[in-house]
C-alpha cells in the first residue's frame, strides 16, 4: 500500500500537469503503431505518464485517508468546480464552514462534519457547529445546503439538533414544492434519530397529515392535541405529502415510542397499502406485539389491557 506523503508538493505539481494536459485544446492525442502518445513528441508522452501516476496515487491517498464513503474523494471529483489540486489539499470542514461561501464547498463540508464534543473538540466548537448547521438547515437560501445541514444534524447527539430539524420542516415552505417536499422528508428521516417528545409530536403529525401552512411556526407537543390540521387540496400535494408521511412513519418505528400508537392505529385502515403496511410494521416496532392481526379494533383492544 502506498503511504509516502513526504512530498504532496510533487503531486500537486503532477496533478496540474496532466489538467493542462487533458483540458488544453491544443494537445491532441495520436495513435501509433506503439499505442496512443501525445503529438508533441517524448516529453509529453512522459509528462502524460508522470501525471497519470500522481493522479493514481493522490486518488489512492484519498481512498485510503477517506474510506469509500459519503461525502469522500469521488463527491470532490463529481463536483463541477472540482480542482485537481483539492486531491491533496483538503480543508478542515469547519474551516471551510467559516470561509468559504460557495454552495457546493459548504454543502460537501456539512457532509463531513464530524461533533466537536464526540471527537476530542471544545464547547466553543461545538456551539459554532450546531449554530452553522442551525442555519444552514433553516435559512440557506440553497437547497443543496439545507439537505447536507440536515443530514450533519441527522449525526449530532446535540439536542439542539431536534428543535432545528422541525424548524427545517417547516422553513421548507421558501422553496418549490417538490424541492420543500424533498426537504420534508431529508427532516422526518432524521427526526427518527431523535427520541424527544418534540421530535415524536412532529412525526406524528407528518404521518398523519403532513399539509402545512406557508411559514408555519413551530408548535412543538401541542401537535398531538391539534384538530384543526390543514390537509393538502390537490392531487400533485397528496401525492408529495405520501413521500412524507411514508418517511415520517419509518421514524416513529425507529423511534419506537408509545405516544405514537394511539395515531398508527388508525391507519391501518388507509386505502393505500403502503400507508397500511408501514403503519402496522411501526405497531409491531414499537410494541413488541408479533402476532397482531392488521386490524384497528384488534390493536385497540391490545393496548387497553
Amino acid at each position: 500500500m502506498f503511504h509516502d506523503t513526504s512530498r504532496p508538493w510533487e503531486i500537486e505539481i503532477a496533478l496540474d500537469e496532466l489538467a493542462s494536459l487533458v483540458l488544453s485544446p491544443c494537445r491532441k492525442l495520436d495513435h501509433a503503431g506503439e499505442g496512443w502518445t501525445m503529438r508533441r513528441g517524448n516529453s509529453g508522452r512522459r509528462k502524460w505518464l508522470r501525471a497519470s501516476l500522481a493522479l493514481g496515487a493522490a486518488t489512492l491517498l484519498g481512498f485510503t485517508a477517506a474510506g469509500c464513503q459519503s461525502g469522500g474523494i469521488w463527491d470532490d471529483i463529481k463536483n463541477r468546480d472540482f480542482r485537481f489540486r483539492d486531491l491533496v489539499n483538503n480543508q478542515d470542514p469547519l474551516t471551510v464552514l467559516e470561509t468559504d461561501s460557495n454552495g457546493d464547498a459548504r454543502a460537501r463540508a456539512m457532509r463531513k462534519l464530524k461533533e466537536p464534543l464526540q471527537n476530542g473538540g471544545s464547547q466553543e466548537q461545538q456551539d459554532k457547529v450546531m449554530r452553522m448547521l442551525t442555519e444552514g438547515a433553516t435559512t440557506d437560501n440553497r437547497a443543496v445546503c439545507r439537505l447536507a445541514a440536515v443530514d450533519a444534524l441527522k449525526r449530532m447527539r446535540d439536542p439542539r439538533a431536534t428543535p432545528a430539524l422541525i424548524q427545517a420542516y417547516y422553513n421548507a415552505t421558501s422553496f418549490q414544492l417538490a424541492v420543500a417536499n424533498t426537504i420534508r422528508v431529508e427532516a422526518v428521516t432524521a427526526l427518527g434519530t431523535k427520541n424527544a417528545p418534540d421530535a415524536v409530536a412532529l412525526l406524528v403529525r407528518a404521518a398523519t397529515d403532513p399539509g402545512i401552512e406557508a411559514n408555519a411556526p413551530v408548535q412543538p407537543a401541542a401537535f398531538l392535541r391539534d384538530k384543526n390540521k390543514p390537509s393538502p387540496d390537490s392531487d400533485v400535494d397528496k401525492a408529495l405529502a405520501r413521500d412524507i408521511r411514508l418517511a415520517a412513519i419509518r421514524s416513529l418505528a425507529e423511534i419506537r415510542s408509545p405516544m405514537a400508537t394511539a395515531a398508527l392505529i388508525p391507519l391501518l385502515d388507509e386505502k393505500d397499502v403502503a400507508i397500511r403496511d408501514r403503519a402496522y410494521e411501526a405497531l409491531v416496532a414499537i410494541t413488541g406485539k408479533k402476532d397482531m392481526p392488521a386490524e384497528p379494533k384488534a390493536w385497540e383492544e391490545a393496548l387497553k389491557k
